[in-house]
């Protein structure tokens, strides 16, 4: 485990899949992210790489070789490398082995890198394509928060287009209607908002979201422009994930890599980066 500290917040960050532990107010120790219950949820905040959500057949082709990917990716299950490191920031690589090459064959680097000002959090996921061919992925961040029952998370903006529940399989519930977002554009948080799966939003145009608790906005999270946006929890635990994803839920009848909907295509030596802040 990685510790961060300005002498306002702190963050530790775990090699395995560079993922955020812990975010704290040094003064009052109020942590603000999920810690890990293994009962309930056993991850805090994993990178979504190169998938995001579940692949349809549990495996994608490409060049007419068929190649194993679990969901959300491989990324959070390895060990990053510590490349950089400050008392208020730290960069962690990962970088391709044997294993990896038996379910993603280009050649990359992939970066999570981590900041801390003021009450600021700044983190960003960078993939570099080091290899000559053109490298094709998906990108998501998956925080999750801890908050109480009639919290609220309070959007942007209204977002127009209706959002769907998605069972545990990242397929629409069709026993569950469409969510709707009223003029608030907020959605309250309660102990079975959750029961029917995750609410994805197919698009969406906010660019930071809040989260709110007796009128006092306690958390705010910048991800600026993404296709889509999902949230997710278990009923009846105090957390909440959200989701901004490059790249869409890759449940779908298409298994060539480069032709998956959402899929971002890198050229060589070109780099993709996803910037997000979280102020507390």
């Amino acid at each position: 485990m990685i510790k961060l500290d300005n002498g306002i917040i702190s963050l530790s960050v775990e090699e395995r899949g560079a993922q955020m532990r812990s975010l704290c107010d040094v003064e009052s120790g109020r942590e603000y992210l999920w810690q890990a219950d293994s009962e309930i949820w056993g991850r805090t905040a994993p990178v979504l790489f190169p998938a995001v959500g579940a692949v349809h057949t549990e495996g994608y082709i490409y060049k007419d070789k068929r190649y194993p990917m679990p969901k959300h990716g491989f990324a959070r299950d390895f060990d990053f490398e510590p490349v950089e490191k400050t008392p208020q920031s730290l960069v962690l690589a990962l970088y391709p082995n044997d294993k990896i090459k038996q379910m993603y064959p280009f050649d990359f680097v992939f970066r999570a890198r981590f900041a801390l000002s003021g009450r600021t959090l700044s983190f960003s996921y960078e993939a570099e394509n080091i290899g000559t061919e053109t490298m094709y992925f998906s990108l998501g961040a998956h925080p999750g928060f801890a908050c109480a029952f009639s919290d609220r998370i309070v959007f942007e903006k209204r977002e127009p287009t209706a959002a769907l529940f998605c069972g545990a399989d990242d397929r629409p519930n069709k026993s569950a209607a469409p969510f709707v977002m009223d003029e608030s554009g907020e959605i309250v948080l309660s102990e079975d908002f959750f029961s029917d799966g995750s609410l994805a939003f197919p698009s969406v145009e906010s660019e930071r979201v809040c989260l709110v608790r007796d009128g006092k906005t306690y958390l705010k999270m910048n991800f600026g422009k993404v296709p889509h946006l999902w949230l997710w929890s278990k009923a009846g635990a105090a957390f909440v994930c959200i989701e901004p994803w490059h790249g869409a839920d890759e449940c779908v009848p298409e298994e060539r890599l480069e032709m998956k909907k959402g899929i971002i295509s890198l050229h060589a030596g070109e780099k993709f980066v996803f910037p997000i802040t979280v102020e507390i």
